[in-house]
């Protein structure tokens, strides 16, 4: 099937129903569907989203975990030519609230999954209180109604089968193809401030990125079968299924990861597998049957992490083609990929080059441009960059440079081949198994405690999830509060990747200070000392 560079998320469903209707699209936690079955389920939701009074260019928010509901609902309200939101899951509290109350939500929709441990229709209802009092379906009536896909639909809400009774008496939707410069997706991430930031993408962005990895970096056929564990609120897995799709492939995933994945893998004769951070790839890695005579379908694997890692990984799979990156939700994804003849090493140090279509550059604090084999920002240009942030003029400015690159806040080095290597982030914050965590917004939230005076939080190497948070507290004078207490107190407020790992208390004459400010290289040192005597 040949594609053009620009189509809509829409035209992705659509031309796969149309040329692959019998095959396998989806396999979720034993649910099955065919590209003709999805195409057919998306298009009846969209008429019920539509009886909502969901038009082109409204946005809706998508909360629930991997599941069928959640990818009817994204083919859904893009053929509505709708903007979609997709909420990490992880959310609570303020967060959770922050982002449906900043997001201007026409509707919500969510599902009840009691296997995930999670309701995620009461955490909505404890965030989003006027959702409960008014919400009934019909445009400009009442509060934005919440759509709930599966389980018990709470008084004053929307079922599947509300859904379908309005679209009996509703006028019929007009499925819509967008312009590939309409916004498709606000995403949001957790950036450097208090508050996730919505990076506005286009279908270009979205779409056409994940064509063009498939197309020039991607070893792949259309018998692909994609294990994509990771959540579909995330860039990376939902470019990844796009991906899948526009090879006529199939998705598989579950609501929730378990480990170990081997058997799911060979079970499903996965052929690309997509764990795309540290953490997943060493479940695999100490899964004692992870071998390559169990995965005998398994042709390529997707993801970032230490060198160490990735040349394990390869001398483990000596046949499988590991794909490395670099990318960010900003950049709808990685914006440069391994090429297919790169060599072990390469893949292992870089994240590749450039896609087509996409610039990166190096450049020192000035900004001005470094030349290959210096350390610098990595800068990027090019179809694949947000936009920007919605309702939020002031953090889009401080993004770009003033002729349009986008300031990544990542360290990096280019070779002289063009292969981009991260070194490290400029900006104060942590990857914990690959969401971006603000070192700010986790000291903001200790605190709130009425016995901490003052926090602050850095990042600890963690063979798993790359680094944790752990955060330095001094306490009030008078005031007691233990290790423990304090982590749970955190948990009431944070979403569970942001919650510190580790407490250490200091006096007010312990700290480290450089000029001003509290030296947090000083207190990495201190904690890297305070280890053996941990362990």
């Amino acid at each position: 099937m040949e594609w053009p560079d620009q189509c809509s998320i829409g035209d992705v469903l659509t031309r796969a129903a149309r040329a692959h209707p019998d095959r396998g699209a989806l396999a979720i936690d034993g649910e099955h569907l065919t590209y003709a079955e999805l195409d057919a389920a998306a298009h009846l939701l969209a008429e019920g989203l539509h009886s909502l009074g969901v038009r082109r260019g409204d946005h809706v928010g998508i909360f629930m975990p991997n599941s069928v509901e959640f990818v009817e609902t994204l083919f859904a309200v893009a053929l509505l030519g709708a903007v979609v939101v997709p909420i990490n899951t992880r959310y609570r509290g303020a967060e959770l609230c922050h982002v449906l109350k900043s997001s201007d939500l026409k509707a919500v929709a969510t599902t009840e999954r009691p296997d995930v441990g999670v309701s995620f229709p009461s955490l909505l209802a404890a965030a989003l209180p006027h959702a409960l009092e008014d919400s009934v379906p019909g445009p400009g009536r009442g509060a934005t109604p919440v759509v709930v896909l599966r389980g018990l639909v709470p008084a004053g809400w929307v079922g599947r089968s509300d859904l379908v009774d309005a679209t009996a008496h509703a006028p019929r939707a007009t499925m819509v193809t967008p312009e590939p410069g309409e916004l498709a997706m606000i995403i949001h991430t957790s950036g450097t401030t208090s508050m996730p930031k919505g990076c506005m993408l286009t279908h270009e962005a979205v779409v056409r990125a994940a064509i063009e990895r498939t197309r020039t970096r991607f070893p792949g056929t259309a018998d692909e079968v994609f294990w994509i564990p990771g959540p579909f609120f995330h860039i990376l897995a939902l470019t990844a299924t796009l991906g899948c799709f526009s090879l006529g492939g199939r998705v598989v995933s579950g609501c929730r990861y378990v480990t170990p994945a081997t058997d799911l893998l060979g079970r499903e004769r996965v052929t690309s597998a997509w764990p795309g951070f540290p953490g997943l790839v060493r479940d695999l890695l100490d899964d004692p049957e992870f071998q390559r005579d169990r995965l005998p379908h398994l042709r390529s694997i997707f993801t970032i992490g230490p060198e160490s890692l990735l040349l394990d990984l390869q001398e483990r799979l000596p046949a499988v083609a590991l794909l490395n990156g670099c990318g960010m939700t900003e950049t709808a994804g990685p914006y440069s990929f391994t090429a297919r003849d790169d060599s072990r090493v390469d893949r292992a140090r870089s994240g590749g080059t450039p896609l087509p279509g996409m610039e990166t550059r190096i450049v020192d604090a000035s900004g001005a441009p470094l030349p290959p084999g210096e350390s610098g920002e990595i800068q990027v240009r090019g179809y694949s960059v947000m936009t920007g942030y919605y309702r939020a003029p002031e953090h889009t400015a401080a993004a770009f440079t003033a002729d349009g690159w986008l300031r990544t806040g990542d360290m990096g080095v280019q070779t002289a081949t063009g292969h981009l290597a991260f070194r490290d982030r400029a900006k104060d914050m942590l990857k914990v198994g690959g969401e971006n965590v603000a070192a700010s917004e986790v000291e903001s939230a200790l605190l709130r405690h009425e016995a901490v005076k003052l926090a602050e939080v850095i990042g600890r190497p963690d063979r798993r999830l790359d680094e944790v948070p752990v955060a330095f507290v001094e306490l009030h004078p008078g005031r007691s509060v233990g290790e423990t207490d304090l982590i749970e107190f955190c948990r009431e407020v944070l979403a569970r990747f942001k919650v510190p790992r580790q407490i250490l208390f200091l006096a007010a004459d312990a700290w480290p200070t450089s000029a001003t400010k509290v030296d947090k290289s000083a207190l990495r040192q201190m904690l890297s000392d305070a280890e053996p005597a941990r362990n």
